[in-house]
């Protein structure tokens, strides 16, 4: 009973105490919270990607369509049309370089979009774990104090 008597036992007893309802506390209603947010954030970047891929498979097949044409248009060309070949030939590389162009802007912009998403899911996260690490200090700072004025 003696060792119940030292009062930095008490204190050191009381902290962890307050440490592990606090802890408990706050895992089940921020820790889990944050969690679920997490989860959601990881989602969205997930479906960005997917939507980023979808439009290069997408652009994919318009290039595939684009040179299958231009294959038609030599056969033809091979047949003895030889100007209206040059002048297919023309539009094919005109229709392709703006396909590449317009895939290569799409691809690019989503690839922008999920490095925003993702910086600002960071700095939102980086925010939150701050101010949790701020509200736990004063917490416990505030129950230290209270507890060393009452003893």
């Amino acid at each position: 009973m003696e060792i119940f008597e030292n009062p930095l036992l008490q204190l050191f007893i009381s902290s962890v105490i307050i440490f592990l309802v606090l802890w408990q506390i706050l895992s089940r209603y921020f820790f889990k919270t944050m969690f679920q947010l997490l989860e959601l954030r990881e989602a969205r970047t997930t479906g960005d990607e997917k939507r980023a891929l979808l439009l290069k498979k997408d652009t994919q097949k318009i290039m595939e369509f684009i040179e299958n044409e231009v294959k038609t248009a030599k056969l033809l060309g091979i047949k003895g049309r030889n100007e209206i070949t040059t002048v297919a030939k023309a539009e094919a590389e005109k229709i392709i370089e703006a396909a590449r162009l317009e895939a290569s802007q799409e691809l690019e912009n989503a690839r922008k979009q999920i490095l925003i998403l993702k910086e600002r899911a960071r700095q939102e996260l980086l925010l939150e774990a701050k101010k949790l690490a701020d509200e736990t200090y004063l917490r416990l700072l505030n129950e230290h104090v209270s507890h060393t004025i009452i003893h």
